[in-house]
């Protein structure tokens, strides 16, 4: 709500950037919500945890449209050990003023450990997100943006059960448009 309210009050314009290939990388924290139900017993749970990695790929069609493919990710504690739940995420992206962008996305999402910690069980299933960021930084060809972004799963852990994970994370991100046009 405040990123709302932020970039509401400091645009009033229309869209205007880069436009073309762009690359870009997020870090921040957030929290984890994780709700486990087999058969008829459900368990809600909390995290907190740091979102690492945010990789992004895209292409800006014009000043208020973009498309990106998202590896979104973030590592918790659970009973001692790291997991990771990450998403690969088709989206669309759109400036409705200047600074100010939403972004929805949906793909894949999975809950296993991360790449640095070992074995364990990988559970996948469908994931979406839904992000707001205000662009607070541009020169050129490079921007920085503070952003907010919910990304859910659901996952099948087997055949009778379920988890269904909602990662709230604010994040600090870095967008390169390597051959930006105006």
């Amino acid at each position: 709500m405040l990123t709302v309210l932020l970039a509401l009050v400091a645009t009033s314009a229309r869209a205007e950037g880069p436009r073309g290939l762009s690359f870009g990388a997020a870090v921040g924290g957030g929290v984890l919500s994780q709700n486990s139900c087999a058969q008829d017993t459900c368990t809600q749970r909390s995290f907190g945890r740091i979102s690492a990695p945010n990789l992004r790929i895209g292409y800006r069609f014009s000043q208020r449209l973009a498309l990106e493919l998202h590896i979104s990710g973030g590592v918790h504690t659970d009973n001692g050990d790291q997991r990771a739940f990450d998403a690969l995420l088709a989206s669309v992206k759109w400036w409705p003023y200047k600074r100010w962008w939403l972004s929805l996305g949906t793909g894949i999402g999975e809950e296993l450990p991360p790449a640095f910690s070992g074995s364990g069980p990988v559970y996948m299933g469908a994931g979406t997100m839904l992000a707001t960021g205000l662009e607070v930084y541009s020169r050129s060809s490079l921007v920085v943006d503070i952003h907010a972004r919910a990304t859910t799963g659901r996952l099948g852990i087997d055949p009778t059960a379920t988890r269904e994970n909602l990662a709230l994370d604010g994040l600090i991100g870095l967008t390169w448009y390597p051959y930006a046009s105006q």
